[in-house]
């Protein structure tokens, strides 16, 4: 049996983004559970310090396939990742789904995703952002089939807001860099050594999902845009002082070519 672990972090916005993301994640469960019973999924809601009813739902919800862990302190994007990834490796999972809490996924997306992973060639599979084309409206999300996107190409450009990996690239990859505070350039980085790995990270059109972009900094942490533009610029720094260039002009094989 094939066990996935699907990790959702989020801080605050539980009735604003988080229960519709939730929502979400649980239909397209019983859609692949429908199609193929040789499936285990499991959940895991990573709450960063919220002070909304966050915490009050999650632990509502908690059963044996959903799992609810709260931190006091908040956790960067990269540590949030890293344990919840390490939680599905403890629960013996195969793949890892890590999505951010301002999106919504189609009832497909895992079924296709794992398709997808089936073809053997690639170590990361992403969703396929409609938010920016002619579906901006996320109701109209469920209303397309997955089979519309065939003529789609893929690209490899992964999606980082909701991203499949399995163990084995993984363990070849390592965790996300946790220098990246507390988000941006983490998911250049990431993909950067994978390619330097010679492992293949797509965005794949069959798995659909919206984005509602950044709301987790803007509503959720309420951060203020000065802020936001000197959190980017730093990692912005820490990512070319490593990879010796900016994602897409890097010049070092070798963290901060040592």
């Amino acid at each position: 049996m094939t066990k996935v672990c699907i990790i959702i972090p989020c801080i605050n916005l539980w009735e604003r983004y988080t229960k519709e993301c939730v929502h979400s994640v649980q239909n397209a469960i019983l859609e692949l559970l429908c199609q193929d019973g040789d499936y285990e999924v499991i959940t895991l809601l990573i709450d960063n310090a919220s002070e909304d009813n966050t915490e009050e739902s999650g632990k509502h919800l908690q059963s044996d396939s959903f799992f609810y862990k709260r931190n006091d302190e908040p956790m960067s994007f990269s540590e949030s990742v890293n344990y919840g990834v390490n939680f599905a490796w403890e629960k013996e999972c195969n793949y890892a789904f890590v999505i951010n809490n301002d999106t919504i996924i189609h009832q497909e997306s895992i079924i296709q995703l794992l398709k997808r992973f089936k073809k053997g060639d690639c170590g990361m599979v992403t969703c396929y952002d409609i938010s920016r084309g002619q579906y901006s409206d996320a109701k109209s999300l469920y209303t397309i089939k997955a089979s519309y996107m065939s003529k789609v190409e893929e690209a490899e450009h992964p999606n980082f807001s909701a991203f499949m990996i399995d163990k084995k690239t993984w363990d070849k990859v390592g965790e996300f860099d946790i220098n990246f505070k507390p988000a941006y350039f983490e998911d250049n980085d990431y993909h950067r050594r994978m390619q330097l790995k010679g492992i293949k990270a797509i965005v794949y059109p069959k798995a659909l999902f919206h984005h509602y972009a950044s709301k987790t900094w803007s509503e959720g942490l309420a951060v203020s845009a000065s802020i936001k533009r000197r959190l980017f610029e730093n990692n912005k720094q820490y990512y070319i002082n490593k990879w010796g260039g900016i994602p897409g002009e890097e010049t070092f094989t070798k963290p901060f070519n040592k």
